[in-house]
């Protein structure tokens, strides 16, 4: 999708032709000081290092972009304490750059107003899923960092092959909408004391993805931990994100890391999850929150390692909110809980273990993942695209599917399990989170964090002396397969139906849709024992922050 950048009549003052960095730099400072106007970029110079301080105003506004039809080539750009720059249709590339820092970036802003990246394309260094067992992934750095800044627009844009893609702290007044970002190890999405956020029309898809002793990977995660700004109004709407397959990420993750802080008037909406993670969306300290028509599909193909060597897990992803002021309507899930409620009034709740039931997903979806039309969802209940004919975002070209009906593979299970018997004995098990913040350059302010996120080690020590909204997960080394003779023991058919039909690779009998790729049937990637506790270790050994995640409000208790 290419993008406007604002088009400042004073753009067209003057011209000036570069050819290297020098006199690139030269140029936006010498336009930035005497009315405004175009830098044209040779895209046989180069590669360029833009570099300004103190530079621009609203009366000189400067426009950069190539001199002929190809991107020029760029390594790195930084503003700091600047405003009124824009970048149209640059090609940022580091790909080759393998000894880097995971906290260096290649963009930053810093200090800085009214800056504008459209339409270009931003290459790091990351290389396969981050694991301790291996050695020939490279650990990328950051794609880019903004922080203490206002009015930014990062819109229209590719980003690959990062660690962290897009970081955004103590930031105001932010556009970030159009992009595609595709391979991250850590949080495509990153920000904390963000206000006025438009986060729309992104594809997210295919991460690189770690075992989350090395950092926890997020499609979108906003926190406030080290912020000077409480998380307000922020837009989360028609972005797709799918995991594909590939190592799981939560879907959109809002919290307080831990602190005394709100999250104010917050609106998610109108997006498609498909991941293989609990956590879908997940919200807790706000004041002014509306979840509506979202559509959350299991990637049951996609999975998570706790740690080198461990089970590989899926999970189907559910809604899981909290605050003053929720209003949580229209969507699609397998869970929506409220303030440690489950409620079946915000949208409706779809499963993938009752081949019979009427609310088995093969029922009501497609292949790609988009609502058959004969169902009485289309339309009604989850994210537009959803009943769209593909699932393509704002920004797509929209042949990213057939979104042709499909009769799925007529399957049966052993045994129904359904949330109603479960809740009835249900016993439970406290997850607490707690997260540490720590300067990440000197530069910068903190805004990664370390996460540590434990689990009770048997049932019987977390047995509750008292009822408790918390749900039960399985003890460490409990088999989640339906072909284990112990499956429909008491005690874990029981906890599994808490789950919605959750378990490892050789467990269930339905696959979760997913745009344009993933099918129906069944597809079996690992078998064994795994439990809860194996996706979310006890950790906090990382050094630096990168092991961020979720925060403590007990009524996100994944388990639920």
């Amino acid at each position: 999708m290419s993008t406007t950048y604002t088009d400042y009549s004073a753009y067209g003052n003057a011209t000036v032709f570069v050819s290297n960095s020098s006199e690139l730099n030269a140029a936006i400072k010498s336009l930035a000081a005497s009315g405004g106007g175009t830098v044209k970029v040779d895209p046989n110079g180069g590669p360029y290092d833009l570099s300004v301080s103190g530079v621009g105003s609203a009366g000189s506004p400067v426009l950069v972009q190539s001199s002929g039809s190809a991107a020029p080539l760029f390594e790195s750009m930084t503003f700091t304490n600047s405003s009124y720059i824009a970048v149209d249709g640059v090609n940022l590339d580091t790909s080759y750059m393998t000894s880097r820092s995971q906290y260096e970036d290649d963009l930053r802003i810093d200090n800085s107003s009214h800056i504008e990246i459209v339409n270009s394309t931003f290459t790091g260094s990351a290389k396969g899923y981050l694991s301790e067992a291996t050695s020939s992934d490279v650990q990328g750095t950051v794609g880019a960092n903004v922080f203490d800044s206002d009015n930014i627009t990062l819109s229209g844009n590719t980003f690959s092959n990062y660690y962290f893609v897009v970081k955004m702290v103590d930031t105001t007044e932010i556009d970030f909408t159009g992009n595609e970002i595709t391979q991250w190890q850590g949080d495509a999405f990153h920000g904390g004391g963000i206000q006025d956020v438009l986060i729309a029309d992104n594809y997210m898809h295919d991460p690189l993805g770690s075992t989350q002793t090395m950092t926890h990977s997020d499609f979108i995660q906003i926190r406030m931990v080290a912020t000077d700004l409480e998380n307000r109004n922020i837009e989360i709407a028609n972005n797709l994100l799918d995991t594909e397959g590939g190592p799981a990420a939560q879907g959109i993750h809002m919290g307080t890391g831990g602190s005394d802080g709100t999250n104010y008037n917050i609106s998610i909406h109108d997006n498609v999850i498909i991941t293989g993670l609990p956590r879908g969306i997940s919200v807790g300290g706000a004041d002014g929150l509306d979840v509506y028509d979202n559509t959350l599909l299991w990637d049951k193909e996609s999975w998570v390692e706790a740690s080198a060597g461990a089970d590989k897990n899926s999970w189907d992803p559910r809604i899981l909110v909290s605050g003053r002021d929720v209003d949580v309507s229209g969507n699609i899930a397998t869970w929506i809980r409220v303030n440690g409620t489950q409620t079946d009034e915000g949208g409706y709740q779809i499963q993938y273990k009752n081949a019979g039931a009427d609310n088995y997903a093969d029922k009501h979806f497609n292949a790609d993942g988009t609502i058959k039309t004969a169902s009485f969802l289309y339309g009604e209940f989850g994210a537009a695209m959803s009943s769209g004919e593909t699932l393509s975002y704002a920004g797509s070209s929209g042949d990213g599917g057939s979104g042709s009906e499909e009769t799925p593979t007529e399957e049966t299970t052993a045994e129904e399990t359904t949330t109603e018997e479960t809740t009835e004995e249900k016993t439970t098990e406290e997850t607490t989170e707690e997260e540490t913040a720590e300067e990440t350059t000197e530069e910068e302010t903190a805004e990664e964090t370390t996460e540590e996120e434990t689990t009770a080690e048997t049932e019987e020590e977390t047995a509750p002396e008292e009822e408790s909204e918390e749900d039960t997960i399985p003890p460490p080394g409990a088999s989640r397969n339906e072909d284990d003779g112990n499956f429909f023991s008491k005690i874990l058919d029981m906890i599994l139906g808490l789950f919605g039909g959750g378990k490892d690779k050789g467990g269930d009998v339905a696959s979760e849709p997913a745009a344009a790729s993933i099918t129906l049937t069944e597809r079996v990637l690992s078998t064994g024992e795994s439990s809860l506790d194996d996706m979310l270790p006890d950790t906090g050994t990382d050094e630096g922050d990168d092991h961020h995640g979720d925060d403590d409000e007990d009524d996100l208790d994944i388990a639920a």
